[in-house]
């Protein structure tokens, strides 16, 4: 199906549907009831979206893409590229939601200085059930895209957020990473 593109003014409702307060009180209330767990998380992030009106779930997703945006940055691809043993593109978006998962503090220390995304945290403590990345979690991604749908019937409008084509910031390559972040390599090498 094709969806249809958002209207600036439909934006600006969206907008002053759901403040910046209440999207980070939505991602601590899911974080705090699903345990650090991601799947858990996102199914309470997905009830309590389900409690709002479909101006509210978009003005969420809204807030969540904006998160995506400001945080698709070559300093915390690399911080995600060690962290997880290597991040492909969408591994990349996987622990950006991670990250926003994480609530509003940690995000904003991590846009500040990109290490600090994952200070405090190692591998072992997520474990590593089916051998899949400690800082990732998909499932983020979702929530307020199904609630719409199962709202209204249709996937939610696009143009909520422009998408910039490449990371901000400066590239690295993979030999360059032990003197970019010397902890990180140290720690998660």
């Amino acid at each position: 199906t094709q969806r249809r593109r958002a209207t600036e003014r439909e934006i600006a409702r969206y907008r002053e549907s759901l403040s910046e307060e209440r999207f980070w009180q939505l991602i601590d209330e899911a974080r705090q009831r699903g345990r650090a767990n991601c799947i858990k998380t996102a199914q309470a992030l997905t009830h309590s979206l389900s409690q709002l009106s479909e101006d509210e779930v978009l003005g969420f997703e809204l807030r969540f893409e904006q998160k995506m945006v400001a945080s698709y940055r070559h300093d915390l691809w690399a911080v995600a590229y060690l962290a997880n043993g290597g991040s492909s593109d969408d591994g990349f978006t996987y622990f950006r939601a991670w990250l926003i998962g994480q609530g509003r503090d940690r995000f904003e220390a991590a846009l500040k200085h990109a290490p600090d995304a994952v200070t405090g945290y190692s591998r072992s403590f997520f474990g590593r059930l089916f051998d899949e990345p400690a800082f990732e979690c998909e499932a983020l991604l979702y929530p307020s895209l199904e609630t719409y749908q199962r709202m209204t019937g249709s996937l939610p409008p696009t143009g909520l957020v422009s998408h910039p084509p490449e990371p901000a910031g400066v590239p690295w390559r993979e030999e360059d990473l032990p003197k970019l972040y010397p902890e990180l390599y140290r720690r998660f090498r």
